[in-house]
């Protein structure tokens, strides 16, 4: 195989793989899995923080003081 057929078959495989969607709803995917983790830790966040404000201080001060 010349030069010229090398450039030739690496220019279909190039237009092939452009033209590949299958691995695209995969990472879609993905990334809707992130941002949904990211909610999801961002919430037990904030309730774990509301949860030690509002109860568990106060019961701890009450059994220490």
């Amino acid at each position: 195989m010349n030069q010229f057929e090398q450039i030739q078959n690496s220019g279909r495989w190039l237009r092939g793989l452009a033209g590949d969607r299958r691995g695209a709803t995969a990472i879609e995917y993905a990334i809707i899995a992130g941002g949904i983790s990211i909610v999801i830790v961002a919430t037990v966040s904030a309730v774990g923080l509301m949860l030690r404000t509002n109860y568990f201080e106060p019961i701890l001060a009450a059994l220490v003081g």
